[in-house]
């Protein structure tokens, strides 16, 4: 009635006024007696305030609810410019709790990315459009489809350029684009965009920007550069700079960023041999995941976990986990944890289901065009053909790798299928083309030596030295 719809305004104004200027703290009452008497404008700007506060609080599920609700309201009013420029911000808003909840890959995800492009374009919203493309770029970058990413990613840097070009915005360009690049397996390009990321990141106008997204480009460039780094054959030089990209990182402890530089930092640190120190960090990284309702680095934090119980040598709880986070996860990672997770298959003599794992992986890998991880997929393939009797397979899918370690100048991953493959010469008796082949790639090294891919390597060195 008209009555109750008064009241419920002039409760909405005496709440107001009571609380100014912290109205976000009871900014989803607000919203709901001005719903309820009909002043449609006010009610959406405090389900806005309301999801904002919910975010805040790491209640992802209460923003999500907030921010559908404002959607709904706005779907109802005339369209003007004020009403569409305020759903593209709705959308926008909408789209970091979806990604935290159901993840990049998420239908929901590209829905809301798309509407929100489509109006950022109608009203030529820089700032807007940027973070409408960003979100499909994480859509289609965390499906493999590289191709529709780089497009994305181009015309993301394209925006950047803009008008004499905003440095904030140059520096996410430059972080995707070295992003994409890393997963596609050219190491080298992705090396120059992310290093040119953090030498022009200033964290104060990252965050003071309208738009920053869910995750910190300084903090993804640095935990992607130390990867590289390993990957092209520098394990120090990764290592200092995991570590000095994670203590900036916890210096936003609540944050998605943080998250997901503990993940990556745990991947490191088993690169290099180090799983005890990997198991701490996966640890931590679910707590602070569960900590702030960021579900899908939950799912990603059991995989990290599972990953470094297997080389610790607990395989059955490391498999157990690491299926369980693979039951939600379906991101741009997912070949590369089902190699883990058929490389721990194959420790286990589970020749079977490791092969089930890598098949999988192969078949996502197919239509990418390069992977970052793809030289250690087909390693671990071979070995689980050797496991499987097959030495004639596993001596090709052992030089597939080695030649697509090559290829992308993966120094690190071309030690690693090398090792494999002189092990099986070794088998065959072919002890000194192993011993040739190893000691050529073991000597292109000058680092990392106390790492367990070089320490490994040294011994079968040694071994294969000793032999009649």
């Amino acid at each position: 009635t008209v009555e109750r719809a008064h009241r419920h305004e002039e409760v909405g104004d005496a709440l107001e006024t009571l609380h100014k200027p912290h109205t976000d703290e009871v900014a989803a009452q607000l919203a709901s007696h001005f719903r309820k008497a009909g002043i449609n404008d006010k009610a959406c700007r405090y389900l806005q305030l309301a999801g904002d506060f919910s975010m805040r609080l790491s209640a992802s599920a209460e923003a999500i609810g907030y921010y559908t609700e404002a959607l709904r309201i706005l779907d109802t009013q005339p369209d003007t410019t004020e009403r569409t420029r305020r759903e593209l911000t709705m959308l926008i808003s909408l789209s970091l709790p979806l990604e935290m909840t159901q993840g990049y890959w998420a239908d929901e995800v590209e829905a809301v990315s798309e509407r929100a492009r489509s109006l950022g374009e109608e009203l030529s919203a820089t700032s807007e459009l940027y973070a409408a493309l960003r979100g499909l770029w994480h859509y289609h970058h965390s499906r493999l489809e590289f191709d529709e990413a780089a497009e994305l990613a181009g015309r993301l840097a394209r925006l950047a350029n803009r008008d004499g070009g905003d440095p904030v915005l140059l520096v996410q360009a430059h972080r995707i684009l070295g992003e994409g690049a890393f997963f596609r397996g050219d190491f080298f390009k992705a090396r120059e965009h992310l290093e040119r990321a953090i030498s022009t990141y200033d964290p104060v106008a990252h965050q003071s920007h309208p738009y920053p997204g869910v995750l910190d480009p300084g903090i993804l460039s640095g935990i992607n550069v130390a990867t590289a780094l390993w990957i092209l054959g520098y394990p120090d030089r990764a290592s200092e700079s995991m570590a000095e990209t994670l203590t900036m990182a916890r210096e936003q402890p609540r944050s998605c960023s943080f998250v997901v530089a503990l993940g990556v930092a745990a991947l490191l640190h088993m690169f290099r041999g180090e799983s005890e120190k990997a198991l701490q960090l996966a640890d931590e990284k679910i707590e602070v995941a569960t900590e702030i309702g960021f579900e899908i680095q939950i799912a990603t934090g059991h995989i990290h976990r599972g990953a470094a119980l297997a080389d610790l040598g607990a395989v059955s709880d490391g498999l157990r986990l690491m299926k369980e986070g693979l039951k939600t996860y379906r991101g741009a990672f997912l070949p590369g944890f089902l190699t883990v997770l058929a490389e721990a298959h194959w420790k286990a003599g589970q020749a079977g289901e490791g092969r089930s794992a890598v098949v999988e992986a192969l078949a996502l890998v197919a239509g990418a065009g390069g992977y970052f991880y793809e030289a250690e997929l087909w390693r671990v393939k071979g070995e689980l053909e050797l496991l499987a009797g097959d030495e004639s397979q596993a001596g090709s899918s052992f030089s597939v790798a080695i030649d697509t370690a090559r290829r992308q100048g993966a120094r690190s991953l071309e030690l690693r299928a090398v090792m494999s493959m002189a092990r099986l010469r070794k088998l065959q008796g072919r002890q000194r083309e192993a011993l040739e082949m190893l000691s050529e790639i073991y000597g292109w090294f000058t680092e990392g030596f106390e790492t367990g891919d070089l320490g490994e390597a040294k011994a079968l060195i040694e071994q294969l030295n000793a032999a009649p």
